[in-house]
């Protein structure tokens, strides 16, 4: 499948699908083809592509778009720049409880909670893994008594 620029009529992007027999064609209007063939040309068509979002402005500060578009729990109209740390402050959404953080953008890829979550969700992971521990070390000490009461025999 090939995609062609159509700027005499529309003047957007249309999608052009080649046939088996070499022909390009729409699907619909085209006498060359199949039903067989219409049918798939018709399911095959592209999409036009979706609008690129700008990632930095024109000063090299991240746009408030590209970063909603990024990190979901971003509040919208929040965008600001800290002149002293030289930094853009953020505010989100906790994910849990839905509480406002202000946080840097530079933090953005590991902040998602406000911090008595961050907290909460630290000491549950704490406790997993600790409970994760405990039963491998229960099962390795199974594993090791069972060997030990096997008998061993001697060939």
């Amino acid at each position: 499948m090939t995609a062609r620029f159509d700027g005499a009529t529309t003047g957007a992007r249309t999608a052009g699908v080649v046939l088996a027999g070499g022909a390009k064609g729409q699907g619909s209007g085209d006498t060359k083809m199949s039903d067989d063939n219409k049918v798939e040309a018709q399911a095959s068509v592209v999409a036009a592509p979706e609008v690129k979002i700008r990632k930095r402005d024109k000063a090299g500060r991240l746009t408030e778009a590209w970063l909603r578009s990024e990190y979901p729990h971003v509040v919208e109209g929040s965008l600001s720049y800290d002149s002293a740390a030289d930094k853009q402050r953020v505010k989100i959404l906790c994910v849990d409880c839905g509480e406002e953080r202000e946080v840097y953008s530079s933090d953005l890829f590991q902040i998602s909670r406000c911090e008595e979550c961050t907290k909460i969700a630290r000491k549950a992971r704490k406790a997993e893994k600790k409970a994760e521990a405990k039963a491998a070390l229960a099962a390795a000490e199974a594993a090791k008594a069972k060997a030990v009461a096997a008998p061993v025999e001697v060939a």
